[in-house]
Formats: C-alpha cells, sequence, structure tokens
C-alpha cells in the first residue's frame, strides 16, 4: 500500500501528540503494522530533515530534537506520497518460494494431525524396545547368576577331588 501526504500528515500529528508509541499509532493506520509505520515515520522524517539542514544530526534524535523537525514538517506541509510501494512478503511473492510448494491450511493441519499419529506410534515402539531390552536384561543377569553358581559348585567339586586324589596315594602306599 502506498502511503498518501495526508497519511504522512497524520503520522507526523500523532508522533507529536502521543510519542513513540508505534502500536498505538498504527492502531490508526489500518492494514499497516508497527514496523511499517516507525519505517514511514524515519524516513519522512530523513527527507524532512535533509530539506531544512542536510541531515538529521544524531544529537537531533531525542524527543526534543525529533519533535522540531516534526513541527517544521507540520508547518511547511513536506509531506508527499509514496513514489513506489513494496509488495508485503508472502510466500507466493518471494522469489525462493515456489507456489506448489505452499500448503493450504487444511492440508498442514491434516499433515499435523499425520505426524502426531506417526509420532505416537514410533514412542510406542520405543516403549516396547525398552521393555524387550529390559526384558532381555534380566534374562541374561539370571543365566549369569546361574552359571556364577554352577562355577562354585564346579570348583568345590574341584576342590574335593583333588583332596581324595591326594589322601588316596597315601593310603595305597599304607596297604603295601
Amino acid at each position: 500500500m502506498l502511503w498518501t501526504a495526508e497519511q504522512d500528515r497524520a503520522l507526523f500529528q500523532l508522533f507529536k501528540d502521543l510519542g513513540a508509541h508505534w502500536t498505538k499509532i498504527a492502531k490508526e493506520f489500518p492494514g499497516r503494522n508497527e514496523n511499517e509505520v516507525k519505517n514511514r515515520f524515519y524516513s519522512t522524517l530523513r527527507r524532512v530533515a535533509n530539506t531544512q539542514q542536510g541531515k538529521l544530526i544524531p544529537e537531533d534524535r531525542s524527543k526534543t530534537g525529533l519533535l522540531k523537525y516534526v513541527d517544521f514538517a507540520l508547518e511547511n506541509g513536506h509531506f508527499c506520497a509514496s513514489k513506489r510501494g513494496r509488495k508485503r512478503k508472502s510466500p507466493t511473492n518471494r522469489p525462493e518460494a515456489n507456489p506448489q510448494d505452499i500448503v493450504p491450511t487444511k492440508k498442514r493441519t491434516e499433515l499435523i494431525e499425520e505426524n502426531k499419529a506417526t509420532l505416537k506410534s514410533v514412542e510406542e515402539q520405543l516403549r516396547e524396545s525398552r521393555a524387550r531390552a529390559e526384558n532381555f536384561e534380566q534374562r541374561v543377569d539370571r543365566k549369569l547368576d546361574n552359571l556364577i553358581e554352577l562355577q562354585q559348585k564346579l570348583m568345590g567339586l574341584l576342590d574335593k577331588t583333588k583332596q581324595e586324589l591326594s589322601v588316596a596315594p597315601k593310603n595305597a602306599e599304607e596297604h603295601d
């Protein structure tokens, strides 16, 4: 949307009345957001400052300094309509956007629901896998306990056999 000289004048008057409350000022310009309003104000202010004295000097960025330029613009009518307007950025006029890639809201909602269902399914599979892994770990622990118990029994039998073998030759010598 292009700015008209009347809108510029109203913008400067609102700034003078309300100060730099861009949200409040933007409400007076339907279809424009606070950033667009603020950018238009400062670009017009820069043009006014250039007309009056060359450049907007940093110390003039105080509220008092800005009001000096606002008053000058309001008194002398240094407003002009926009010569060119920028189109709002939307997915269709961005160069990188492909119209086929734009997903309608209904389809987007369906995709979100599908993704939620897929996520639930994956979460359930993960829970099942964790349960199987825990079950497997418990079985492995039981088998290890059984093996340790069996090893202890075998060690006991081995010790008993060694004792019997060491006693057996002595008994054989006594019988001879």
